[in-house]
């Protein structure tokens, strides 16, 4: 993936303010990322603006598939992973669980997006009242949010995976596209990227790193891929007998992974 210079989505939303058309922007894109995985039988299961990076023209980029897994088509898992907050009640109730985990995490990030926090989240909840919460879909709208959203979000975030908004039979997220809350969206240039981002944190001149938590920026950097790198290359040479005119191609090869550079 490319340099990000936007930063991340939750830390550009406590720095700008978001507009009902901004919460539909970033919807629509998202949900063409989450349904490109899904075309490739690809969960994702941990989505959150942490995880959302934009571009230098405000587009976003869907970031860290570490828990990300490839389901095949009509599979299931039963790993019992994500964000407390966002996790889906199929996935707490390990029973096995397919891409629907994904359709639950869509309608949690649309909530988020107008409340600044998940449904699930409650201040001073515990994780125990937060697993009953979610096991039993109790959360609660705040006043003001659009009917056309809160209709959506309701179906998302239905208990029951065969009446889930984009897995009962027959639906997926062509389904959503088709929403109500999204019927103003042109899809073909959502696309094609020509969709007006809300806002733009990049800004001339100013310091690239701007952008990022603090937390992140003052990490120190590894740069322990070289030596690993190295080792597995002694390791797959073992047993082999040296012949002469590989010599020039092992050491061109070692000398490139002593670059330091990170990929």
């Amino acid at each position: 993936m490319e340099f990000c210079p936007g930063g991340d989505l939750f830390t550009a939303l406590m720095q700008y303010p978001l507009t009902a058309e901004g919460v539909i922007f970033f919807s629509t894109e998202i949900l063409l990322a989450l349904q490109f995985l899904h075309s490739k039988y690809i969960i994702y299961r941990d989505l959150k603006p942490e995880n959302i990076l934009l571009d230098a023209e405000g587009h976003v980029k869907l970031a860290d598939l570490g828990l990300a897994k490839v389901l095949g088509r009509g599979g299931r898992t039963a790993t019992l992973c994500g964000t407390e907050v966002y996790v889906a009640p199929e996935t707490l109730a390990g029973q096995g669980y397919g891409l629907s985990a994904d359709f639950w995490q869509f309608g949690c990030f649309v909530f988020e997006l107008y409340t600044g926090h998940s449904p699930f989240y409650v201040k001073g909840r515990g994780k125990e009242e937060n697993r009953e919460a979610i096991l039993h879909g109790e959360y609660e709208f705040p006043e003001g949010m659009p009917p056309d959203a809160a209709h959506m979000i309701k179906n998302l975030l239905k208990v029951d995976v065969r009446s889930r908004l984009g897995c009962r039979q027959g639906e997926n997220w062509t389904t959503l596209r088709k929403h109500k809350f999204l019927r103003h969206i042109n899809w073909d240039d959502a696309e094609e990227r020509r969709l007006e981002p809300p806002f733009v944190t990049v800004q001339p001149g100013a310091d690239v790193l701007q952008n990022f938590d603090d937390e992140f920026v003052n990490e120190t950097p590894r740069y322990d891929s070289e030596e690993r790198e190295e080792k597995l290359m002694y390791n797959e040479l073992l047993g082999f007998d040296y012949c002469e005119e590989w010599g020039a191609a092992a050491a061109t090869a070692r000398s490139g992974l002593r670059t330091g550079r990170v990929t």
